[in-house]
């Protein structure tokens, strides 16, 4: 029971993450030029970066089978909205042609799949009807 709490929450938290992860790339598009945005979303990012970087060593800590977790779905999606941001935020790519050259910024809206993992808390919480809605 404990065991589940904890895990329904891990989720919560992931998916509210990811939802906050999206946005803030809706923010930033609001910029009319191609300069770097004039917003600095560092402060959001980092905690964020932070919290959904120890999620996935969670889950790849906790899982019985660590190679077929390195190239799972939700760590693809891990992958590739973590990692670009992670390079800009400590500014390892620091030239913002580079980043909109290769839409790195964008990738963080593949974050949307990762809430998929709230369908798992649905079931197991047997909420028929909050899944339907989900």
């Amino acid at each position: 029971m404990i065991k589940s709490q904890l895990n329904d929450t891990i989720e919560w938290i992931n998916a509210a993450l990811s939802t906050v992860y999206m946005l803030t790339f809706c923010m930033e598009t609001y910029q009319i030029n191609d300069e770097k945005p004039t917003t600095n979303l560092t402060i959001f990012y980092l905690p964020i970066l932070f919290v959904l970087s120890l999620d996935w060593l969670f889950g790849l800590f906790i899982s019985g089978n660590r190679l077929q977790y390195l190239f799972s779905i939700q760590s693809l999606i891990s992958y590739i909205t973590l990692i670009p941001q992670s390079l800009m935020v400590f500014e390892v790519i620091s030239d913002w042609s580079v980043i909109r050259k290769y839409e790195l910024d964008f990738l963080k809206v593949l974050r949307i799949f990762s809430l998929s993992r709230l369908a798992e808390v649905f079931k197991r919480n047997n909420k028929v009807l909050r899944h339907a809605v989900f």
